[in-house]
């Protein structure tokens, strides 16, 4: 079932906006998968 992020709780909410901030060059076309698992020591399957 799909929530709206104003579904979510207080903190559900900012560990969402947390892990948007981290993609959002990506999804702006700012910079590669492969950068951002770089910079974020995080594997790029999880991104």
């Amino acid at each position: 079932m799909d929530k709206n992020l104003a579904d979510y709780t207080h903190f559900q909410s900012q560990e969402a906006m947390k892990k948007h901030k981290i993609i959002e060059a990506y999804i702006k076309k700012q910079k590669s998968v492969q950068d951002i698992s770089n910079n974020k020591q995080i594997p790029q399957r999880t991104i």
